[in-house]
């Protein structure tokens, strides 16, 4: 009986456990989506919408990259920005989720 206790009290524990690090996982990932990311450390999606920094202002644009002809390289740049080349961009944010609408 005393076993079988040890059991339970174990299962609860790693259900414990499990609950934290799923919690810290989504807290982790929220900061991830709520943070300017630098260019240098990674780049969005091909077609990802995102909020851009450039010349110390912020602006809406669609990220985009083509492969250089050599085949060396990309060529990355975001549409519909005000920014006119990759280079000037320093860092990026990922847009937040619209609203649901009820």
């Amino acid at each position: 009986l005393s076993e079988g206790r040890d059991v339970e009290t174990k299962i609860e524990l790693d259900r414990e456990v499990f609950a934290e690090a799923v919690d810290r996982s989504y807290r982790q990932g929220q900061m991830d989506a709520m943070r300017w990311i630098p260019v240098g450390e990674r780049l969005p999606d091909q077609g990802q919408r995102t909020l851009l920094r450039c010349h110390g202002q912020t602006f809406v644009g669609t990220f985009r990259s083509v492969p250089f002809e050599s085949g060396e390289g990309i060529h990355a740049f975001w549409d519909g920005d005000e920014c006119d080349t990759y280079l000037s961009v320093t860092h990026w944010m990922p847009l937040p989720e619209p609203p649901e609408v009820q």
